[in-house]
């Protein structure tokens, strides 16, 4: 799971250049499951268990 700031700094990259998600999570060779994941969990609860 990726951390709070690493999420951030992928969405804040991603509105600065002008990126979609994909594109930049495919640089990083992070699975799109992965990111949308840790999004979700840092959103929505505290705590997320994996």
């Amino acid at each position: 799971m990726l951390t709070r700031e690493e999420v951030l700094e992928i969405m804040t990259y991603c509105q600065d250049y002008g990126v979609s998600y994909k594109s930049r999570l495919a640089e990083l060779n992070i699975p799109v499951w992965r990111f949308y994941e840790s999004k979700y969990c840092i959103t929505h609860f505290t705590v997320c268990l994996h």
